[in-house]
């Protein structure tokens, strides 16, 4: 065995050593090649076998370096080499030397980044963490022939892989939500037109040619958030209507309601630059939120529309997702900056606080529609001719007759408990005037402390033309009622709540400071110091 060998040898092992502890792992990783090839030329001139045995040793070699990834294996493929350069031919070697290298080159190639994909690029191997899986909702059921994925990478960069939703079941088999692949052979085709859940000039098209092979890899995020602004949203508005995630601060949270026979939920969040945004929560995503210890937390949400109706609001969508203290690493930096902020509820106080008088006022000079106050009433009369609550389907929100012991609508079968809303016409008044308004659900629900519903089934108070003691012991109580003028200028209750003592502004105590009198002298002390 030539000398050249053993310090080879010993020197690969140092090498692979500190490799494999880490220290210099990049360094020797790139050496590694080098030191293979020497030992091939090196050992060639004495090599004499037949191709057939140095291939069996490249494949056994390749295979420990497609296992280890070019660790470990790539230094039992380098023995591997030795063994073959002695047993074959100078040729041989050589073509055992290039396909080793081309294999150490295939496994250690980093994959390719989610941000690097273009369209009409070919395919590369991508690995990436599936997020979500959704059908994107069109009204014309006729459209639905997308089945959406969301993926990202190990960056944190995400990209949309779109197949046929004829083939959903196929691809259920084959793809689960928060699993992670290496995802090949799709097509590399712009994003979506209508309606894209991420900013991405690229989506990936994949079929049944398309190959996702299980990847054991936990470093790759289970989340994804790219957080709009206040001022992203009016764009969003325009086609193709890129998709909102936004982050906030709950302010409040509205129980469950019905339109049109379709159930939502309306969230009032504050962001950091103490921008007020409304989120209407649809169908089934209305019940991913619990009314309970939920006011003051961050509210982060994903893949909503923008809509504008009196102001920016935010809807959710088919491929919506909602996070209470998103699992974000920049979480208790938001929370910090939400801390320093008022309370909505406050600001609105401070702000909009109003008289009655005032508020006539403004109704008479056309300037106080669709505004919204606040305003220290109390309730002094109730109309006895109107009903205090009324009845809605729950299939179509319309409203619901009773009959005997049941409610029904005109154009459903109501086959589960009807909805039942407090509806009170009242006049209130303050210290300046007084005016008629409206108290809706949850403003009469603040001040009776029961619901509507226990109202009427549990208390017995089916009549909404008989008002028992807990609608009139509402009259007399001082309370913070949050209104609004509508655009016929009636005025609506919406939240009535305890007041508050609304603390004024702290002087400047150098401009208010009272300043100490200088003594007075007496008449006799006056002519001394004259004299003198």
């Amino acid at each position: 065995m030539p000398p050249t060998f053993l310090f080879y040898n010993l020197f690969t092992t140092r090498v692979f050593t500190l490799f494999l502890l880490g220290p210099s792992r990049t360094f020797c990783f790139l050496l590694s090649p080098i030191i293979v090839a020497a030992i091939g030329l090196e050992f060639a001139s004495v090599a004499d076998n037949r191709l057939n045995i140095v291939f069996k040793v490249c494949l056994l070699s390749s295979l420990f370096v497609a296992i280890f990834h070019g660790m470990l294996g790539l230094h039992i493929g380098m023995l591997g080499l030795h063994i073959g350069c002695n047993l074959g031919s100078f040729e041989d070697s050589l073509k055992f030397v290039t396909l080793l290298l081309s294999i150490q080159a295939a496994v250690t190639m980093p994959p390719k980044r989610v941000s690097q994909v273009k369209p009409e690029d070919p395919p590369e191997p991508l690995e990436v963490r599936v997020l979500k899986r959704w059908i994107p909702y069109f009204k014309n059921k006729e459209k639905m022939l997308d089945l959406c994925y969301l993926l990202v990478d190990l960056h944190g960069d995400a990209i949309e892989a779109v197949a046929d939703v004829t083939k959903a079941e196929y691809f259920d088999s084959l793809i689960k939500v928060q699993h992670c692949y290496t995802v090949d052979k799709y097509v590399s085709s712009p994003s979506r037109q209508y309606m894209p859940s991420v900013p991405h000039v690229a989506s990936l098209k994949i079929g049944k040619r398309a190959t996702f092979t299980p990847l054991l890899d936990k470093d790759i995020p289970n989340y994804h958030y790219n957080f709009a602004t206040y001022d992203d949203l009016a764009p969003r508005m325009k086609p193709p209507k890129l998709l909102t995630y936004y982050i906030g601060r709950i302010e409040e949270v509205s129980p469950i309601m019905y339109r049109s026979g379709k159930k939502l939920r309306k969230i009032v969040i504050q962001d950091e630059r103490r921008n007020e945004i409304e989120v209407t929560l649809w169908d089934e995503k209305a019940d991913m939120i619990q009314t309970e210890d939920i006011i003051g937390k961050v509210f982060a949400i994903t893949a909503t529309t923008v809509t504008y109706f009196n102001k920016l609001q935010l809807e959710s969508t088919t491929s919506t997702t909602i996070d209470i203290n998103p699992p974000i690493p920049d979480l208790q930096t938001y929370v910090n900056r939400f801390q320093e902020l008022m309370p909505l509820a406050e600001q609105r106080a401070s702000l909009n606080h109003i008289t009655i008088a005032d508020l006539k006022k403004k109704i008479y000079n056309k300037t106080a529609q669709q505004g919204h106050y606040t305003c220290t009433a109390t309730i002094t009369e109730i109309d006895n001719l109107r009903t205090w609550f009324y009845v809605k389907c729950p299939k179509c929100g319309k409203r619901a007759y009773p009959e005997k012991d049941r409610f029904v609508c005109l154009d459903d079968d109501i086959e589960e408990e009807p909805i039942f809303m407090y509806c009170l016409n009242a006049k209130i008044t303050d210290n300046t005037d007084s005016t008629e308004v409206v108290f809706y659900n949850e403003a009469l629900n603040g001040i009776v402390k029961v619901s509507c519903r226990d109202m009427v089934i549990n208390l017995g108070n089916r009549n909404p033309k008989v008002f028992r003691d807990k609608i009139t012991s509402a009259k007399g109580i001082p309370k913070l009622l949050h209104i609004a003028v509508r655009n016929d200028n009636s005025i609506a209750v919406n939240k009535a709540e305890n007041p508050r003592t609304i603390q004024p502004a702290t002087p400047d105590p150098k401009k208010t400071a009272t300043k100490r009198p200088l003594p007075q002298l007496s008449e006799s002390d006056r002519k001394a110091k004259h004299q003198a």
